[in-house]
């Protein structure tokens, strides 16, 4: 179960993301377009060679090569170009990862890339992430691992080839920073493992108080995980590694120092365990919500702040007393080490007049903050996404609007620059014999590669096709859809067409949901975890990948009221286009949307057909219980979406709105899967009660997974299960593969006893 809160989405369409680059500095431009939703379907699968094509299986989604985000990593002179690819194999259940570079000044002449280092993983972590070039510009840092190593940073000298372990941490590391010559660095590492139970313990008990549930059962805490407590290390040039104490929590893998140029500091973020009563006054929205959470001894709120850290001493002072935003917060220091740059950061409101006081309470801030004194400098209000300091430059390089959750970076570029003691607004570089641009072009119908172009010249070279293989697949055409419920809401969602799609035939349809972006080609979804868009669309099925709103009226009834009216107001609405068959319509619970697509089934106005749902919360009374002891932000959130806490008169909005309480409305076939035993706590109470109803119901329990699934046979497993849980219920067709014969036989006896209970309910909508 992932414990993320921090989710932004767009639903606009990309064409084509470039990402523009001088010899030293990076920047980004996303050319956007709009669509005709439901206009020109029929014609744009009229393919000639669809004869020599199949459609996509999940086979090919599980083994598609994936370019790893941010995309490219220039060294610092601009001289070298590295990319990072990552690709599923199937056969030894490990994802293989790829660093490639290019020659910049050779990039027209010779495409091909070097490939610098390949390494697998047989775990749920990357086996290569957060690259960074050192100031020698042939020194490129990164994490990484092999099957059954840990996780430490490493270096490779691009021109030699030598792979170099820099850390050798007994746990492993999550996040790092390094100084330009990489003599220091900054690192987070997982907690060591400690048994709760040694002699003591079993002679006279373990007492609990604020430890999860599902560390109690595993007899153990540290480790990975969410609860696990991530610890702070600063290795020195000569080896020396020290450990360095935080104000409070680290978030669990978002943690990240930033260690300044010389090495003397670190700026981290840490969750708080004690709420400033003049935090209160903050108006935001979620500040607002998050400030008035029940904080007991051991346990942290949702509420970050920067600790600054001397690295030499240990000594640790609070650099702005104030939290940070909703989403993230970038920070980068300058050149001389003696300021920091922070985004997104609200303003202490301690000592400013009432008219600045009104503007801190409401508003984050881009601050540029003293070391020595603690000088706040405010840089701009707008919302926007720090990518570095360009030291040739002098500038903040920064992108207009936060980052999509799901999506490229996007939005126009804008530049900062110090004059004086303010900073000012400023035009960016032209001089075009030193820009290039890289280039990853892709939109929803259109699978990414990587392009570099002179702009002054425009020689335009292809760099690299991830997925030259998707030639030989038929894709459903994909449009974006846009629709209305009876409160004349409006929502957005991206309609994959089945691949021989005719006008006036009503199609199954599965809805999808957890968000949508146009700008990406989306082959499953948003996710790996239980989504196979394209496949379904291969085997005839319509899927509708809708979007989600989790900010406006977050925690409360209203919240799951919007989101379900999105869901059933979208069956009406493409049944009224005579496109689907409304008896037949399937949905996909992931995370958060499994409170939703539960609601509906319980709360229904629309009856579905099949449903699967995978590792999220569900306003249930035995998942609100599971973190009644150890998580206020959940406390919070189960008892805001339920109108109360579930005791006296309060019970009475929990039987109401909790589906939990309402299982015995369900009629729909639904599948779960667990992918971990976190996982399978929060599932156990619909799969328990269904069963005892009689309902179908089937649990698959993953032991290993992460919320996202990163493992190939586990990704097959969730997404391979689903295609066919829904291709059975929906179609009532049978994959003829003989592996698969018991899992048939299973679900026709589920099948039939359906049949003995379906009387308890009505059918259609």
């Amino acid at each position: 179960m992932s414990h993320e809160r921090k989710f932004t989405r767009s639903g606009r369409n990309l064409s084509k993301m470039r990402i523009r680059l001088t010899s030293f500095a990076l920047a980004t431009c996303l050319l956007i377009t709009s669509t005709d939703p439901l206009s020109g379907v029929q014609s744009q699968h009229v393919i000639t060679d669809n004869a020599a094509k199949r459609p996509v299986e999940v086979a090919d989604v599980v083994g598609m090569s994936s370019i790893q985000t941010p995309l490219e990593h220039f060294s610092r002179d601009g001289s070298k170009l590295v990319i990072v690819l990552r690709k599923g194999d199937l056969l030894h259940n490990t994802v293989a990862y790829s660093m490639l570079m290019w020659s910049t000044k050779d990039i027209f002449q010779v495409s091909a890339p070097k490939t610098l280092l390949t390494l697998s993983s047989s775990s749920n972590r990357e086996a290569i992430e957060a690259v960074t070039w050192l100031a020698d510009n042939e020194t490129v840092m990164f994490l990484g691992e092999s099957p059954g190593s840990t996780h430490q940073v490493y270096a490779i000298n691009v021109r030699t080839g030598r792979l170099t372990k820099v850390t050798n941490h007994l746990t492993n590391v999550t996040s790092y920073s390094a100084t330009p010559d990489g003599n220091t660095i900054a690192y987070t590492a997982e907690e060591p493992v400690v048994n709760l139970f040694d002699d003591t313990t079993r002679r006279e008990g373990f007492v609990v108080s604020t430890e999860a549930l599902p560390v109690l059962l595993e007899r153990r805490r540290g480790g990975e995980g969410f609860f696990t407590n991530g610890q702070l290390f600063v290795k020195d040039y000569a080896n020396h590694v020290k450990r360095l104490m935080v104000s409070g929590k680290l978030r669990p893998y978002a943690g990240v120092p930033v260690l300044s140029p010389n090495g003397k500091y670190v700026a981290i973020l840490s969750m708080q365990a004690e709420i400033p009563l003049l935090w209160k006054d903050y108006t935001d929205e979620h500040l607002h919500l998050w400030t008035r959470q029940v904080v007991t001894p051991g346990q942290y709120s949702y509420l970050e702040r920067y600790d600054l850290i001397d690295t030499r001493t240990g000594t640790r002072r609070i650099l702005l007393n104030s939290p940070i935003g909703y989403g993230n917060s970038e920070a980068t220091w300058l050149p001389d080490s003696k300021s920091i740059v922070l985004t997104n950061s609200f303003l202490p409101l301690e000592n400013v007049d009432d008219e600045e006081v009104a503007l801190r309470q409401s508003t984050p801030f881009v601050v540029e903050v003293t070391i020595s004194g603690g000088t706040i400098t405010t840089i701009t209000k707008d919302d926007i996404v720090l990518k570095q300091f360009n030291i040739v430059t002098n500038q903040l390089d920064c992108i207009a609007r936060r980052s999509d959750y799901y999506g490229a970076e996007r939005g126009p570029i804008v530049s900062f620059q110090k004059q004086g003691s303010e900073w000012v607004k400023v035009a960016r570089p032209t001089n075009t014999t030193k820009t290039l641009e890289i280039t990853l072009e892709q939109d929803m119908n259109t699978p990414p590669r990587v392009f570099a172009t002179e702009p002054f010249t425009n020689r335009e070279a292809l760099l690299l096709d991830p997925n030259p293989r998707f030639k030989q697949l038929r894709f459903g055409t994909v449009e974006e859809v846009k629709w209305s419920d009876g409160s004349g809401r409006s929502f957005v969602g991206g309609l994959y067409y089945p691949i021989d799609y005719l006008a006036g035939t009503r199609y199954p349809l599965v809805i999808q949901t957890h968000g949508w972006t146009g700008n990406q080609f989306w082959i499953e979804g948003p996710a790996p975890t239980g989504f196979a868009a394209q496949v379904l669309a291969g085997l005839g099925i319509m899927v509708l990948q809708a979007d989600e709103d989790y900010v406006t009226d977050s925690d409360t009834p209203k919240e799951v009221e919007r989101e379900v009216s999105r869901l059933e107001s979208a069956v009406e609405y493409l049944d009224k286009k005579g496109m689907i068959d409304p008896t037949r319509v399937g949905i996909v619970g992931f995370s958060r949307t499994c409170l939703f697509v539960k609601d509906a089934l319980t709360h229904h106005r629309i009856r579905f057909a099949a449903a699967a749902v995978s590792d999220g919360v569900d306003g249930g009374y035995f998942q609100y219980l599971v973190y009644a002891n150890s998580m206020p932000g959940y406390d919070q959130f189960y008892e805001g979406v339920n109108g109360g806490l579930p005791f006296g008169e309060g019970l009475k909005s929990w039987m109401t709105r909790s589906p939990g309480f309402n299982i015995d409305k369900v009629y729909t076939p639904l599948r779960i899967t667990a992918e971990n035993p976190e996982a399978l706590l929060f599932e156990w109470e619909w799969f328990a009660a269904l069963r005892r109803l009689g309902e179908p119901v089937e649990l698959v329990y993953m032991p290993d997974g992460a919320h996202i699934l990163q493992k190939p046979w586990e990704r097959s497993v969730s997404q391979q299960g689903n295609v066919d849980w829904f291709v059975f219920w929906l179609t009532g067709k049978e994959d003829r593969d003989p592996g698969k014969r018991d899992q048939y036989t299973r679900w026709r006896k589920l099948r039939e006893s359906r049949s003995q209970s379906v009387t308890r309910g009505s059918s259609g909508f």
